[in-house]
């Protein structure tokens, strides 16, 4: 049953729902989702943001890689099925490049530069150690002997040039460190294509002309592959020769990222308002009202993403899969604001809104200062996760407190007057909680703190969600060719070719030192062919000094008899000779056609970056590589397992540093509230329980913590701390387990816990890799805040509130120290109106006055009591008195009642319409309030005041009279704040008082000042007759 008309404003809420619509509408058209879950990925660490830029940049990132199979082997006919793939690729105009392209013909033209080029591509020490052993006898022959056997076959075709030039071979030296450059080892061509070395499987590499992370192209992409596997299938069929493609690249885990957080985040909104509104409907005397608790964690979730796209210009499709989650996050303080609304008597939307601040205000500053604190986790997506988080919270918590109290201003009673049986089962469950439970609790972490060590799983893939499909794709291809990314990468980066030389010669030095130690087996630089201008000169002077005379004639000695008889001619290898008495150093300029096969790639904004594959040698150590070459300018090294090793001590880091600043921001935000260590404790007892048994019980299920787990610190301190809250305040507030509204309090804790668990359970049935993480972590943490907050808390509080507190104000009553005494009575009660009574006493000269004016016990008015204090210092001297004090402000009138306890009464309301209208009164209070009446309201009080009280009756006033020379500074902040507040202030001189005063029927007996220099004023009055005048107007 939704509100009736009378208390449902209906235009004011079509209004708000067109502004949220509006709201939405542009935040839809502002912001670009966002796919990439490399993006999680923190810039600032070294080896991270290595990682990131080799993801980034590697040619092989975007491309695709297609592997056409066969079950046995046959090269011609996977030369056949390969061309037919590469030709509809070129036709479906989505790829830029396609195989090996121009390589084929550039790689003639590389064997002349190398040809031309050998003075300047052998080291003084490569001389020595690998061509002076090419030259014995018995070497150069053997080597012309293979040059002829190759010439004799078909495979010599056009090899006659390069065997003339360079009959040793040197130039094989060479060619074999660019074995690096290869897809894969063993990998051959065959008729211009790449064969594996079983001839069963034929690799092609495709460029798409689009980035692999545009998934419209993708999908294109995948819609185009799909069809030519079908076109294999059935073209090879007949001959029984069946070829199977399989392809795997960026493309697809993207799509696959995309395809599965879409899902994912449609199906956890889904069932998080689904499970929600079921929760509700059984949750609320009236069920219609229940629901509308999820209108302020919509409008907060739109409001967050509208608020999110004016300072972003993206957003992360995890970010809004966690989305679902925050409105189960956000629901729980309209679940409070509703249960005070709904209720068996009429209700007022303000009240229910200051009910629900006072308890809720804590709660929500943790928990947007915990979701803020994952800005500092270095990791963007947290980041985003927590900005996104704390917007919709806070969002959601203004909006419930503006929004509401004015779309509907109150309720009718319900017709139900007792409460559902789910709130009754909750309260019965929330008192039950002893000693013996708690002992059980306190056993249950000790087992778990022995299993609570936090282990992460670093893993790339932990954070990269693929369908089973590609993951069977992705290890057939790593079967075959390798997993790319499972070696050792090394970039270096350049402005100009020329430069790109230049730090190649100085990095190969580097990798030269290093495979000398073993840390690499081999390396390839561009160097090694195109050397950089000063290793060129280098290596050709050593080439000069290498080829002494002598040594030149040696082996035209050798090469001349082993010539004549294999039947070479007499001149057959002049060429040669002529490069070994060359005085004149040849170019050595990387030419731009060169620079695909050197592994050099140039980006969109004109950088040019080689890619070097290392090979590990037997003392190798990432640790050491990166600590030699992360000082080196503009190079970049990945080693995947070095990578995951620090992704996880920097989650390890992460996750203890979050924990520490969360819960000491946390602890001392508590404090300050409460300004009591006892009640902070007792406060995050549960949250301590909930860490070590969620850590523990991740342990026992060998679940290790990803990414998604440094949120745990959040889950479990920032809003497992809500739960202990709303208990503790509510006990404080109220001081009694059975108070209704204490059981109002019982009951959101226990929907807003369970709307979360369902929230976040929501999570744990997602397929992607990082949201399923994040359910489970989340849901653990909260379900054992929750068994903490109704298990631990209870009986500790009961005893705090209710035993220890009277114990303590019995102890206070037998003080010395009065002060003491009165103190005693505000014990336990919330921070503000404990300390505004100690400072009351402390530093107003009021108390120790105040005696000389009260000196007989009676019935006592005090109106604008306040906190009780002044009635508390009267109690302490005249016990059996009895004070019934007056306030507008219903805040204060709780706590006055509190402390005057049963020695009186305190009542909401205003000064001119007193209430205790039955009682007659010996003295009345008027102490530093009648400043906020007009002189007719004053007047009116005045009046009635006389009307209440007995014969003699007297009155004490304790009145501002401004002094004319001067201000004092704290009546201008005093007026600053009633400013503020637009509260009306009317200050009257003496004799304006006497005159109001006396004309209301009392006799003025004395007018003292107050304090030391100080513009408060004592009057004190006792009843008399009241003028005719006035008479008439009373009467009338």
């Amino acid at each position: 049953m939704l509100p009736g008309k009378s208390s449902f404003r209906l235009p004011f809420a079509i209004v708000t729902f067109v502004i949220l619509s509006l709201l939405l509408t542009i935040a839809v058209h502002r912001i670009r989702l966002d796919f990439d879950v490399t993006s999680s990925l923190p810039s600032d660490d070294p080896v991270i943001a290595s990682a990131r830029y080799m993801l980034k940049h590697h040619p092989l990132q975007d491309q695709v890689i297609i592997d056409v199979g066969l079950a046995t082997a046959d090269p011609d006919l996977l030369v056949e099925a390969g061309e037919i793939v590469m030709q509809e690729l070129r036709q479906s105009g989505l790829f830029k490049r396609i195989g090996l392209g121009d390589l084929r013909h550039e790689f003639p033209a590389l064997m002349q530069v190398l040809l031309d080029n050998l003075p300047l591509l052998f080291t003084r020490s490569e001389l020595q150690k690998r061509v002076r052993p090419l030259l014995a006898k018995h070497r150069v022959r053997s080597k012309l002997v293979s040059s002829l056997n190759q010439l004799s076959g078909l495979g010599g075709v056009g090899r006659g040039e390069m065997i003339t030039r360079d009959p040793l071979g040197l130039s094989s030296l060479v060619l074999e460190k660019m074995s690096h450059l290869s897809f894969a080892e063993g990998i051959r061509i065959y008729r211009g294509h790449l064969l594996s070395a079983d001839n069963q499987h034929l690799l092609i590499l495709a460029s798409p002309a689009k980035p692999g992370t545009d998934t419209a192209n993708s999908r294109s992409l995948t819609r185009l592959l799909d069809r030519l596997a079908v076109l294999m299938s059935q073209r090879y069929h007949e001959q029984d020769k069946k070829v199977v493609l399989t392809s795997v690249g960026t493309y697809r885990a993207a799509l696959d990222n995309e395809m599965t957080a879409k899902a994912d985040t449609r199906r956890v909104i889904l069932f998080s308002i689904v499970g929600i509104t079921l929760l509700l409907v059984f949750s609320f005397p009236r069920p219609g009202i229940g629901l509308l608790a999820l209108v302020p964690a919509l409008a907060g979730t739109v409001i967050a993403f509208f608020l999110f796209s004016v300072f972003y210009s993206s957003i992360s499709i995890l970010t809004l899969g966690f989305g679902g989650a925050v409105i189960s996050i956000t629901v729980d303080h309209a679940i409070a604001y509703f249960l005070f609304l709904d209720r068996p008597h009429q209700t007022s939307g303000r009240n229910a809104a200051r009910e629900t601040r006072a308890v809720c205000l804590l709660a929500i500053l943790t928990t947007v200062g915990a979701f803020l604190t994952l800005s500092i986790s270095g990791f963007p997506l947290l980041s985003e996760i927590g900005q996104f988080a704390a917007m919709g919270i806070g969002a959601s918590f203004i909006f419930l407190h503006t929004i509401f109290p004015q779309l509907i201003p109150g309720l009718s009673p319900a017709k139900k007057k007792q409460p559902p049986l789910l709130q009754r089962s909750v309260n019965r469950l929330g008192r039950a909680s002893n000693g013996t439970w708690v002992s059980a609790a306190f056993v249950f972490g000790v087992i778990m703190l022995f299993y609570a060590r936090p282990q992460f799983n670093a893993d790339l893939e932990s954070i990269n969600t693929i369908s089973p499909e590609t993951a069977v794709a992705e290890k057939q291809i790593s079967r075959v060719w390798g997993n790319v990314f499972s070696r050792v990468y090394m970039a270096l980066e350049s402005e100009t070719l020329p430069e790109m030389q230049q730090k190649s010669d100085r990095l190969l030095n580097l990798l030269e030192a290093d495979r000398n130690s073993g840390q690499l087996d081999s390396v390839f630089v561009s160097s090694i062919i195109f050397p950089g201008k000063g290793r060129a000169n280098s290596n050709f002077s050593d080439w000069r000094d290498f080829w002494t005379r002598r040594r030149i004639q040696d082996l035209k000695k050798e090469i001349k008899a082993a010539s004549s008889e294999l039947g070479f001619t007499a001149i057959a290898f002049e060429p040669f000779f002529r490069q070994l008495y060359r005085r004149q150093m040849p170019a050595s300029a990387l030419p731009e056609r060169f620079s695909e096969m050197m592994g050099i790639t140039r980006t969109a904004q004109g950088k040019w970056i080689q890619f070097l594959k290392l090979k590990p040698g037997k003392n190798y150590s990432a640790e050491v590589l990166y600590h030699t070459y992360q000082q080196e300018d503009s190079v970049t090294l990945f080693d995947a397992g070095y990578f995951s090793s620090q992704l996880g001590s920097l989650l390890l880091s992460t996750f203890l540093k979050m924990v520490v600043i969360i819960s000491l921001s946390v602890v001392c935000l508590i404090f300050l509230f409460f300004l009591s260590w006892k009640l902070t404790l007792i406060a995050i007892l549960p949250v301590v329980f909930a860490m070590v048994s969620t850590l523990g019980t991740l342990n026992i299920l060998d679940h290790p913590l990803d990414i998604a787990g440094l949120m745990l610190s959040i889950i479990v301190i920032g809003m497992g701390v809500d739960y202990s809250l709303f208990l503790v305040l509510s006990y404080q507030r109220y001081g009694d387990e059975d108070h209704p509204s204490l059981g109002l309090i019982r009951m959101a804790v226990f929907l807003a816990s369970v709307s979360t668990l369902i929230g976040f359970g929501a999570l744990t049935f997602a397929d992607h890799k990082l949201l399923k993480s994040a359910g489970l972590v989340s849901v653990l943490g909260i379900g054992y805040a929750l068994i903490g907050a109704f298990v631990i808390l209870p009986p500790l509080l009961r005893k705090l509130f209710i035993t220890d507190r009277q114990r303590m104000m019995k102890k206070g009553s037998l003080s010395d120290n009065r002060s003491k005494r009165v103190l005693s009575r505000f014990m336990f009660l919330e921070a503000y109106p404990r300390m505004f009574a100690r400072f009351k006493i402390l530093l107003d000269p009021m108390f120790p006055e105040l005696d000389r004016y009260v000196d007989f016990s009676g019935k006592i008015l005090d109106i604008g009591c306040g906190y009780g204090v002044p009635a508390c210092w009267i109690l302490d001297r005249f016990p059996g008195a009895r004070i019934f004090g007056v306030d507008p402000d219903p805040e204060r009138v709780r706590i006055a009642g509190k402390v005057i306890s049963d020695k009186g009464a305190a009542a909401a309301g205003s000064a001119t319409d007193l209430p205790f209208a039955e009682q007659e009164v010996d003295l009345v209070l008027l102490l530093d309030m009648i400043h906020y009446l007009d002189d007719g309201q004053l007047r009116e009080t005045l009046q009635a005041v006389h009307a209440r009280m007995g014969q003699p009756g007297k009155i004490v006033i304790r009145v501002t009279i401004p002094n004319q020379e001067r201000t004092p500074v704290w009546r201008r902040v005093e007026t600053i704040r009633l400013r503020i507040r637009r509260q009306a202030v009317y200050f009257r001189s003496e004799t304006e008082l006497r005159t109001l005063i006396e004309g209301c029927g009392f006799n003025i007996e004395a007018l003292d000042p107050s304090g030391i220099q100080r513009e408060e004023t004592w009057i004190m009055a006792v009843t008399g007759e009241i003028p005719a005048v006035i008479s008439e107007q009373v009467g009338s």
